[in-house]
């Protein structure tokens, strides 16, 4: 697998999928590679919206409680 950015290396693949699209059960290789690379990019954003899922976490526990409507 490349070094490259797996966003583009995923729309090139999807390219080279559309242009063989009738041919493409003769063709297991590449679409093992595209699973990988868009497995690999999905893991990504995974991991980027955990951690800022965390950040926004602790930033939330630092703020006061709001008011609740029963609380007025």
């Amino acid at each position: 697998m490349s070094v490259r950015d797996p966003g583009a290396r995923r729309q090139e693949l999807l390219g080279e999928v559309e242009r063989h699209r009738y041919r493409l059960h003769r063709l297991p290789r590449l679409t093992a590679e595209l699973q990988a690379v868009t497995t690999q990019l999905l893991r990504q954003e995974i991991s980027e919206a955990a951690s800022a899922a965390t950040s926004s976490a602790e930033d939330q526990d630092a703020r006061p409680d709001p008011l609740r409507w029963w609380d007025r």
